[in-house]
């Protein structure tokens, strides 16, 4: 299960988190950790999917559409469940 909140959230002090960004006009980036400890993006569309879904399909061709199940949203909050690769 993951929380996402919104850009400006107050939160604890951490060294890294993940970050996606859904933006409005249907793409997205994804803020991931790299390898070498430098944060990596993705860019692709993101759709909203059947059931409560959100549907991420990279611009790269040789990377795989993701599914998240979103559990809960609210004002400033959304819960979701990444499926294991």
């Amino acid at each position: 299960m993951r929380v996402y909140r919104p850009r400006g959230h107050p939160l604890p002090p951490s060294r890294w988190r993940h970050r996606l960004d859904l933006r409005p006009d249907g793409t997205y980036v994804d803020h991931r950790l790299a390898a070498d400890d430098r944060s990596a993006r993705d860019h692709g569309r993101w759709t909203v999917g059947p059931g409560p879904a959100i549907v991420l399909t990279p611009d790269d061709p040789a990377a795989r559409s993701r599914r998240i199940e979103v559990v809960a949203a609210g004002p400033g909050r959304i819960e979701v469940r990444v499926p294991e690769p």
